[in-house]
């Protein structure tokens, strides 16, 4: 029995051995699996925080890629003056008012295919149609958009480069692309007072180890301009500028006889006159319905020259026409920096909206002068210069284009032709009959 004892006790030593190495096996795999599944999950979770983190950060970077295009696309909108002249040829760049000279002057009221002369605010050109004098760039907020839209598009500013995985340790980001290989990317643009606000619509993926994350984001961007007021301000000076020009006849209240206060009537006076009427009574005045006075530079040049070759007047010779170039410039405060492709370099600007307006106008239309069919006027000195039959002379003084035939020089006379006269002097001393114009140094004096 005792030896039958002692062999039963080793054989239950032996099994509680063998069971506890069993149990201690089994927990041992247990483990290692639980640690296995917790290293392969930490590392799945380390991927996806991976992979997140580089989306969150692309998309923040792709929305301050997107706020240095729009600037960039404001600025060379307001640089190309929304395109005025660029886009068509029916006016010069920058040109927002142009007259032809060589034709007549075309109504306010008048119509070509039943469309006025200036485009109304449903229509989709922003020039007037062809054939009207002038003709006019009337750039409005749709027209704004489309040029912001279109430089976008076509300047290189949705070129962007897709994130490469050796260039975001390990992760891969794409852009869904157009044919041409710019981002495809939804645009959405509104012009607001003080504000240009857009929103850009794209997909992206990332892409790292087993994980993928597609998603549709939107980046708000805000620019802070005055854009829309600036072409605002330029619409309204260019329709005041078509009245000013359409009421202006060089008739019989004859804008060379304005005298300002203590200041004898000629040309230079009656040319810095019309600059301060422009700057100040039109231009000015406009503008500063949209835009504060220190935002407003203008700059006005004025010529005035016989109407020898110049159509504004009917006949060659028959007075005087004012030309003018007023050259008008927005201006508002430096917050953005513009990218100098030329010179590769960024420099902080105003965006600055400038545009151009040319017209002719009769200064002086002696056509327009009934019986006695003659007067006196002021050029340079007292009465050295006159309108006789239509037709413009001028006494002891040079005025640019009047052809040789109607300059009279001091101590000269308006002569017939049997005098020695031409046929214009001839006309001018018809309607005179038994007189004519003596050039005196004190200036024409009929006699």
């Amino acid at each position: 029995r005792t030896k039958n004892k002692g062999a039963s006790t080793t054989l239950h030593v032996l099994v509680s051995l063998l069971m506890m190495m069993t149990m201690f096996s089994i927990y041992y795999i247990t483990l290692s699996n639980y640690k296995e599944n917790e290293i392969k999950l930490n590392q799945e979770s380390l991927a996806l925080l991976k992979l997140k983190s580089a989306f969150s950060l692309f998309e923040k970077s792709l929305g301050t890629t997107w706020l240095i295009s729009m600037v960039q696309a404001v600025f060379l909108t307001a640089d190309e003056s929304v395109g005025c002249g660029l886009d068509d040829s029916r006016v010069e760049a920058g040109y927002w008012y142009q007259r032809r000279p060589d034709a007549l002057r075309s109504a306010i009221d008048s119509t070509i295919n039943d469309k006025p002369i200036i485009p109304s605010d449903t229509d989709a050109d922003k020039y007037n149609e062809q054939g009207f004098n002038p003709q006019i760039c009337y750039p409005q907020d749709i027209h704004v958009k489309k040029y912001i839209e279109d430089a976008l598009n076509n300047r290189g500013f949705l070129n962007l480069k897709d994130l490469r995985p050796e260039d975001a340790d390990g992760v891969a980001i794409t852009l869904p692309r157009k044919k041409n290989g710019d981002v495809n990317a939804n645009i959405i643009i509104d012009l607001e007072e003080d504000s240009i606000k857009s929103t850009f619509t794209q997909l992206i993926t990332a892409a790292f180890g087993q994980g993928t994350i597609a998603k549709e984001t939107k980046n708000e961007i805000v620019v802070e301009t005055s854009l829309k007021q600036m072409a605002a301000a330029g619409r309204d000076v260019t329709a005041a500028l078509l009245q000013l020009g359409n009421g202006v006849t060089g008739g019989p209240l004859d804008p060379l006889s304005y005298k300002p206060q203590g200041v004898t009537p000629n040309q230079g006076a009656y040319r810095s006159q019309f600059e301060t009427l422009m700057k100040e009574n039109i231009i000015t005045l406009r503008s500063r319905l949209f835009l504060p006075s220190d935002a407003i530079n203008i700059a006005v040049e004025t010529d005035i020259t016989a109407n020898e070759d110049i159509g504004v007047i009917p006949y060659p010779g028959s007075g005087l026409v004012l030309h003018y170039t007023a050259t008008v410039t927005y201006t508002e405060p430096e917050k953005y920096y513009y990218h100098n492709e030329r010179e590769n370099t960024f420099e902080k600007r105003p965006i600055t909206l400038t545009y151009k307006a040319e017209d002719y106008l009769p200064a002086l239309d002696c056509t327009q002068y009934g019986p006695p069919f003659y007067a006196v006027f002021s050029w340079n000195s007292g009465s050295d210069m006159a309108c006789c039959a239509g037709l413009l002379f001028s006494c002891g003084t040079n005025i640019n284009r009047l052809p040789a035939g109607q300059q009279v020089g001091a101590g000269d006379k308006i002569k017939t032709t049997e005098e020695g006269g031409n046929a214009d002097q001839d006309r001018c001393t018809g309607v005179l009959i038994d007189k004519t114009f003596e050039c005196t140094p004190g200036g024409f004096v009929l006699t």
